[in-house]
């Protein structure tokens, strides 16, 4: 039963500042043209995307240079980045679970999406037992991409020809 005194309580205003903002987008294709290598500019963009993880906080590897999985994942955000720029229209039909368009150029290739967001092609040759995922469900890029251009040249086939460099490619 303490007896109140008819003080109110001061009211502060707390401080505004103006807060500033970096804001970036994903590279476009011009970002692989600054390299000559395609294993380069992934180990680049491997560090780009190490740098975004520590800004958000998450938990990464305690390794100096980007791990083996960290490309692979850096590659396939690029190859993601470019079927987005390109099949948009046919990824959000895929999204919806609609059937695309006669008019796209992949139709006939019966695409879908897998676990990761990936457009594969899904033909015949999905049957196969003898095949690897990637091999029976290839991923779709487009024609215009530079992305497998340098990958073409990068494969090493030791000396095996233009059918052995397909097949590595494929493989993959």
């Amino acid at each position: 039963m303490w007896p109140t005194l008819g003080l109110a309580l001061p009211v502060t205003d707390l401080e505004q500042r103006a807060v500033k903002v970096n804001f970036a987008t994903a590279p476009s294709e011009d970002f692989l043209e600054r390299f000559s290598k395609l294993d380069k500019a992934l180990q680049v963009l491997a560090y780009v995307l190490r740098f975004i993880q520590r800004c958000r906080k998450l938990p990464r590897g305690p390794a100096d240079r980007p791990t083996k999985e960290e490309v692979r994942e850096t590659e396939r955000a690029l190859i993601l980045y470019a079927q987005r720029e390109e099949y948009a229209q046919e990824i959000k039909f895929l999204n919806d679970k609609r059937p695309i368009l006669v008019s796209s150029p992949i139709v006939n290739l019966f695409p879908f999406l897998d676990q990761r967001g990936l457009v594969r092609i899904c033909d015949p040759i999905t049957a196969s037992t003898a095949l690897q995922y990637n091999e029976r469900h290839p991923i779709i890029l487009p024609y215009n991409c530079s992305s497998p251009a340098r990958l073409f040249s990068q494969q090493i086939s030791l000396h095996g020809g233009n059918q052995l460099g397909v097949r590595l490619i494929r493989s993959k």
